[in-house]
C-alpha cells in the first residue's frame, strides 16, 4: 500500500496507453471517511505555449481547428515538450514553425494547470519579446492562422467570448495585469 496525499492506495493500474501522448491511470483507494474508491486520471504529456507581443503592444496568437471540438477557436501558440526538450527549446521551434516568429527574449509565467481534478499535464507558458518575423512551416496536420491584436482589443475578444482558451485568456490578463504594453 502507498501513501499519496492524505489517501491509500491499494492499485495503480494503467487502462489506456497512446505513447507518447497520454495514458489513463485509475487508482483504488480508501478514502478519508474509510470507505474503497477507484478514482482515474488522464495523465498527458507535458506542454508548453507563449504569447507574443510585439513593441507596439500588439499579441500574437493562433486561430486553429481543434479534432475535439469539430471547430475553430483562438489559442496560444504552442505545443508539447518533447523528450530531451526544454519548455524553453518547445517554444522556441513552434514559435518558428507556427508563426514565422523569432523571440528575443522569453519571460516564464507561472505553470497553470487545465482540468487539475482529472488531468495531470504541466503547461509552461511563456510571453515572448523582441519579436522578429521568418516564415512559418506548420506541420501538416496544423491548420491554423496567425493573428494580431492590440492587447486591448484581444482582452475584449476575451470579454465578449469570442477567445474561450484558458491558458490564451490567462496569459492576456496576465499581460494586462503585470507586464502589458
Amino acid at each position: 500500500m502507498n501513501k499519496r496525499g492524505p489517501f491509500d492506495v491499494h492499485a495503480e493500474t494503467v487502462v489506456y496507453k497512446n505513447e507518447p501522448w497520454l495514458s489513463v491511470i485509475e487508482y483504488k483507494l480508501r478514502t478519508l471517511s474509510g470507505h474503497d474508491a477507484r478514482f482515474s486520471i488522464v495523465k498527458a504529456k507535458a506542454s508548453a505555449c507563449v504569447l507574443p507581443i510585439d513593441d507596439h503592444g500588439n499579441v500574437y496568437f493562433l486561430r486553429e481547428y481543434r479534432f475535439l471540438i469539430d471547430r475553430y477557436m483562438y489559442n496560444s501558440i504552442g505545443g508539447y515538450v518533447d523528450d530531451g526538450e526544454t519548455p524553453e527549446d518547445t517554444i522556441r521551434k513552434e514559435l518558428q514553425e507556427e508563426a514565422g516568429i523569432i523571440a528575443g527574449t522569453l519571460e516564464r509565467l507561472p505553470q497553470w494547470f487545465a482540468i487539475y481534478d482529472i488531468v495531470d499535464k504541466p503547461n509552461h507558458c511563456f510571453i515572448a519579446r523582441n519579436l522578429s518575423f521568418c516564415g512559418a512551416s506548420p506541420e501538416e496536420t496544423e491548420d491554423a492562422k496567425l493573428i494580431s491584436l492590440p492587447l486591448d482589443e484581444a482582452l475584449q475578444w476575451v470579454k465578449e467570448g469570442k477567445i474561450e482558451a484558458e491558458t490564451l485568456c490567462l496569459q492576456l490578463c496576465w499581460m494586462k495585469l503585470f507586464g502589458g504594453s
